[in-house]
């Protein structure tokens, strides 16, 4: 989608794009790299922080674990809030 956000309220579509699909990419089995295990992966939802602070405690107990176990992908996903002041 392509619009505007003249005044911080919404967004005013111009247009819509359908497909945005990308080529797809692949690589020959033999110029993969050999593995003796699976991939190894780490998924984690946020928020990354306590209702009451806002020091990332979760997220840093998170980076520590990474940093230990150093897994192939790590997948952060995040909720976006809206909040009103």
């Amino acid at each position: 989608m392509q619009g505007m956000n003249a005044h911080g309220v919404r967004i005013v579509p111009d247009a819509l794009y359908c497909d945005a699909t990308l080529p797809h990419f692949s690589v020959p089995a033999e110029e993969l790299p050999a593995r003796k295990q699976g991939l190894r992966m780490i998924a984690a939802c946020g928020p990354y922080t306590t209702r009451d602070d806002l020091d990332y405690l979760p997220l840093d107990d998170l980076l520590t674990h990474v940093a230990k176990v150093k897994p192939d992908v790590l997948f952060l996903v995040c909720i976006l809030l809206y909040i009103r002041f």
